[in-house]
């Protein structure tokens, strides 16, 4: 059952694990109590119902219902899940939905806000980062946005299943010259922000990196008396590795050297 309500405690969130369920699971709305992550607006109705609406065999899924109006008023209906502890890091997002329009954003009103852009495949499964850089800084929530495209229409109904917030690994190479190199890594990426990890419709979910390669390019400045050989584990400081298996928490590398000896 949901216990957190509000905020999605994610101080304790594991890379490599829906922030939701604490598992490699997607949240799957089988529950009532799973509508107690989301505040919502602009909707008619937030419900729990089986549906043929997304896979075309019946479903447990999140309906929100939008009112219709003649008024010439647009709404902007959203979903969201607050994070009790901001993301410092990316982060994967899936979840599957019926052929409705969406737009998917990071923040808290527009403090950070992010948008992807309208949507309407039907999953959505990308990398989220932070605005302007390649890292994510301060994510403070899941927000997920319904189009609603004219200024008069009829009630629609719109189906969303399977979330899952999906925090990367954090891999910190330590440098001895105190700028730290950081790496972020999940799965397989297209250069697009779209990642390799697919999801069925009982929401298991698959495709994780099982280990990180070290990156060779990574190398502390010159300038000890000393040959630089490799990165180790900080656990392990000593012993050069080229490849760190993906269990679920973060890698700090340190750097291994040889000390020069006078000719």
């Amino acid at each position: 059952t949901a216990a957190l309500l509000a905020d999605v405690s994610t101080a304790n969130a594991a890379p490599g694990k829906n922030i939701f369920t604490g598992t490699t699971n997607a949240l799957t709305f089988d529950d009532a109590s799973d509508l107690d992550y989301f505040t919502s607006s602009g909707f008619n109705s937030v419900s729990i119902e089986a549906t043929t609406d997304i896979y075309g065999t019946s479903n447990s899924a999140l309906k929100l219902v939008v009112p219709g109006t003649t008024a010439g008023n647009q709404i902007a209906p959203y979903l969201r899940a607050g994070f009790e502890t901001p993301m410092d890091r990316p982060i994967a997002a899936l979840f599957d939905f019926n052929d409705k329009y969406l737009a998917f954003s990071w923040g808290a009103g527009n403090t950070g806000y992010i948008d992807n852009g309208w949507n309407a495949n039907k999953n959505y499964n990308v990398r989220k980062t932070n605005a302007a850089t390649s890292t994510a800084t301060s994510l403070t929530a899941l927000k997920i946005d319904f189009l609603v495209a004219a200024t008069t229409w009829t009630p629609q109904t719109n189906y969303m299943d399977n979330v899952a917030v999906i925090p990367y690994y954090k891999v910190t190479y330590d440098m001895p010259e105190g700028t730290d190199v950081v790496r972020y890594t999940l799965a397989e990426e297209d250069g697009n922000g779209n990642i390799a990890l697919t999801m069925t419709a009982d929401g298991a979910i698959s495709g994780f990196a099982t280990s990180y390669t070290v990156d060779e390019t990574v190398a502390p400045s010159s300038g000890l008396n000393a040959t630089f050989l490799g990165w180790a584990l900080k656990d392990a400081p000593t012993e050069v590795v080229t490849s760190v298996a993906l269990e679920n928490k973060d890698i700090v590398l340190v750097p291994v050297y040889e000390v020069n000896t006078a000719p």
